[in-house]
């Protein structure tokens, strides 16, 4: 597979060979979608919520909700970021074992869990974070636009709307390596890709610039002497 487009974390894949048929575009700018416009969304009603264990003790963190639909595969997690400047590195959590030892770490100040629902069962953690199969509308709509990787972000204000974005780059940055690694990720986008959508995602731009085929093969301006200084 061959991958235009920024750098993410799976991209480690290619050093073991690549077949020129099956290529990847993503975004250098967002794209997104509203949920309204796709027609779903990745993130359920009953999110993960951070509460407090004592009300004497700041909670010391803000949590954000994610989602990644990949490859018709949707994955749950939480970014956890410091609420205040501080030498804690964010907490990026994708497995209910990771949500687990947070609450034990921070047992005096703050928990993690899944909010309560008085209409239905509220899931547990595992039942929230297991991996699933994208239901069918997610899958049809991957299928139809031709998109390997979807990724909504919980909108800081409960009256914004959720955006999803497709195909990007830095699910590096959202900590998604803990959730699939980068050999399994660059596999299941090869078969994705090559298999369910006939090899490209989405049409491919034929590159002529010489500029951005010198960055896609990554270099850049210093990678090179200027010709003016060759002898």
């Amino acid at each position: 597979m061959r991958i235009f487009g920024g750098h993410d974390y799976y991209d480690c894949g290619m050093a073991y060979g690549r077949d020129p048929d099956i290529m990847l575009v993503r975004d250098r700018k967002p794209t997104y979608v509203s949920v309204k416009e796709a027609g779903f969304s990745l993130l359920p009603k009953c999110k993960l919520d951070l509460g407090l264990r004592n009300w004497r003790f700041p909670a010391g963190w803000e949590l954000k909700n994610v989602a990644v639909a990949f490859c018709a595969k949707v994955y749950r997690g939480a970014i956890l970021t410091p609420s205040a400047p501080s030498s804690q590195k964010p907490e990026l959590i994708w497995s209910a074992d990771r949500l687990y030892a947070f609450n034990n770490r921070e047992k005096k100040r703050c928990w993690i869990g899944v909010e309560r629902s008085w209409r239905k069962k509220t899931p547990t953690p595992e039942e929230y974070m297991a991996v699933e199969d994208a239901p069918p509308s997610v899958r049809e709509y991957m299928i139809a636009h031709r998109i390997a990787i979807l990724v909504e972000e919980q909108p800081e204000r409960r009256w914004e709307e959720s955006q999803l974005r497709i195909n990007p780059t830095g699910l590096k940055q959202l900590g998604f390596a803990k959730a699939l690694d980068p050999y399994m990720a660059f596999q299941e986008l090869s078969m994705w890709i090559g298999g369910v959508l006939g090899g490209v995602s989405p049409e491919i731009v034929r590159i002529t610039d010489d500029k951005v085929l010198i960055e896609n093969h990554g270099y850049d301006k210093h990678s090179f002497r200027s010709s003016s200084r060759v002898a």
